[in-house]
């Protein structure tokens, strides 16, 4: 059963210019709130992605969704300043303290979750419960220098161009959002179909004459996560200790063997105060595609951590 939700936008500044979200109560929206979650979308998604498994969730709990900083409806950086995983964690504090939440449960998908990761071991105050939707990337010690050079080629001509964006119909816009999301080894296997992309095109597109244009920071598409080695990435997933739901979607973006994420799965196994591994057979997006078979599995581990905070609260009158 779907519960109500209705989405109020938010504005947040943050010094350097202003991040937008929305936020809901689900259920009625007047209620106090049990629980209260942020989620944070993946790379060149946006605040929408979250949009058909929030009314699967509980009542009572309030649903912060941001679009990360050049995604969605959110500033761009200014020119000189660039994107890596560091500024994101930054700019996600800011937006809490503005907030003014103390403490929350993380909701997050894909580079989203290495976001929240980041911040779950910087803030543990903070973070009541951790919620990764398809993200258990093994980072490579290793990076290709080609990478870097791409990257930093890429970020030279964003700064410097002066090209508008092509313009294209609803229906280009829509096919080019699902097929820049295929993944697989040879990038052939759908991650999200027309309605999922219909979800997401509002805040990935404006209007302009002629059709409609991207939205997002050009230069977002370099992210330098080669930053964060294998080593660096263990040792933060070993500092986290609040409950941990990891979602595996087994046709998504991480389909390595299983040997690939030992090293993943056991930091957090043997650190959390509790880790749930959950495989489903999806894609990468599982969670907008198929909502109905992530609920079930999210909203007991709600339930628990709600029933824990409940506890906490008894014990402290």
């Amino acid at each position: 059963m779907l519960n109500q939700v209705s989405w109020h936008e938010v504005n947040v500044g943050v010094g350097w210019g202003t991040l937008r979200g929305k936020r809901c109560i689900i259920g009625d929206p007047h209620a106090i709130p049990t629980l209260q979650i942020i989620g944070l979308h993946g790379w060149l998604d946006n605040a929408n992605t979250f949009d058909r498994l929030v009314p699967f969730l509980p009542c009572g709990i309030e649903v912060f969704v941001l679009d990360l900083p050049g995604h969605g409806f959110s500033d761009h950086l200014p020119k000189g300043a660039h994107y890596s995983f560091l500024p994101f964690v930054i700019n996600v504090r800011a937006v809490v303290l503005e907030l003014g939440w103390k403490t929350f449960v993380f909701m997050s998908h894909s580079f989203g979750s290495l976001i929240a990761s980041h911040y779950t071991a910087l803030y543990p105050e903070d973070v009541l419960a951790l919620i990764l939707l398809d993200y258990i990337k093994p980072f490579s010690i290793h990076e290709p220098k080609v990478t870097w050079h791409l990257e930093v080629n890429l970020i030279l001509k964003t700064e410097h161009e002066k090209e508008p964006s092509p313009v294209y119909s609803k229906e280009e816009a829509l096919q080019k959002i699902i097929n820049s999301r295929k993944t697989g080894p040879k990038k052939n296997m759908h991650n999200i179909d027309e309605e999922s992309a219909e979800v997401l095109l509002p805040r990935l597109t404006k209007q302009v004459d002629g059709g409609l244009t991207w939205i997002h920071d050009r230069k977002v598409r370099a992210l330098f996560e080669m930053l964060s080695g294998n080593d660096k990435w263990i040792g933060i997933l070993s500092t986290i200790k609040c409950p941990v739901l990891l979602i595996h979607a087994l046709e998504g973006v991480f389909i390595g063997p299983d040997s690939e994420y030992e090293d993943v799965l056991g930091t957090l196994s043997s650190n959390a105060q509790r880790f749930d591994y959950i495989t489903l057979k999806g894609p990468h997006h599982i969670h907008l595609t198929n909502p109905s078979q992530v609920s079930p599995f999210v909203n007991s581990f709600l339930a628990d951590v709600m029933s824990d905070v409940q506890k906490n609260v008894i014990s402290k009158l």
